[in-house]
């Protein structure tokens, strides 16, 4: 088993308790608002991490990393403004099967060819992460309600640019160090910024939402950083499909910080989750 993957799972969890805290955060700020924050202090762990990992990217490369913060800033914003407004049961699979299908669409078209166990890990994946964000209502008598196809589309596209910004992060080389993280924080702040300016809104957090903003940032920085690290070296199709497991860790943060309890679809789920992560860490060549 190859070391790097683990930590890709690693940078999953990660992810997950960002997107825990992003959502405790955005209660009481505007998703816009705390994207803003994620890309402004998030920036603080690149920093502090780039002395140890040296490098020189080139343009091209500066270049894909503010493609991958306009990209990831966007598809953050728009998770945050569809869980707000339709279903978490109907809404959240949708975001998250697109941020799976798009790395290992992308990983194909780049040459890439996963082994048999790979593969059967990226099929249960999809499954997965459906299932873990599946709602309460889902595994009850109720019937969910639908979600209004403008919601539908945008959690489409959301689901999209956190895929795209999977993709963007695996074109920086081994050489390049750290700064096209920096160039993706900067490139996100603008488009945080851009969209706080046509909304005529303050960049203002209130107090309540300042402490899990702050600490999500950090913690989102932190695996930017091992997801370039492990991308590097791996295909992205494996480790996109990995970090996009990151909603099974924002699910058990639920269940231990807010006390929230699994139904049965999400135990399920999160059992897929742990098969198709030890298949997508050992089905490598």
């Amino acid at each position: 088993m190859s070391f790097g993957l683990p930590v890709a799972a690693l940078a999953a969890a990660l992810f997950g308790c960002a997107d825990f805290l992003g959502g405790l955060a955005s209660r009481r700020a505007s998703a816009l608002t705390v994207t803003l924050m994620v890309s402004v202090i998030g920036a603080l762990p690149v920093w502090a991490l780039s002395p140890w990992i040296h490098g020189s990217p080139t343009p091209v490369e500066m270049l894909w990393g503010a493609l991958a913060g306009v990209a990831g800033a966007t598809g953050v914003t728009g998770l945050y403004y569809v869980l707000a407004r339709g279903p978490v049961g109907v809404v959240a699979p949708v975001v998250a099967v697109c941020g799976v299908a798009v790395p290992v669409m992308a990983g194909f078209a780049l040459g890439e060819r996963p082994t048999t166990a790979a593969l059967i890990g990226i099929a249960l994946a999809v499954p997965a992460v459906m299932l873990i964000s599946s709602s309460a209502s889902e595994a009850g008598a109720t019937a969910p309600r639908r979600a209004a196809r403008p919601v539908i589309v945008l959690a489409v596209l959301s689901g999209i640019g956190l895929g795209a910004f999977l993709v963007c992060i695996a074109r920086i080389g081994e050489s390049a160090g750290l700064m096209p993280l920096i160039a993706a924080r900067a490139a996100g702040s603008v488009v945080a910024l851009v969209g706080l300016a046509l909304r005529r809104e303050p960049p203002r957090l209130p107090l309540g939402s300042r402490a899990p903003a702050i600490v999500g940032s950090l913690v989102d920085g932190t695996a930017n950083v091992l997801y370039l690290l492990v991308v590097r070296s791996h295909a992205v199709s494996i480790v996109g499909t990995i970090v996009s497991l990151g909603p099974a860790f924002t699910i058990i943060l639920a269940r231990f910080v807010l006390h929230e309890r699994f139904h049965r679809l999400q135990v399920a789920g999160l059992a897929l989750a742990g098969v198709a992560i030890v298949l997508l860490t050992n089905g490598t060549r």
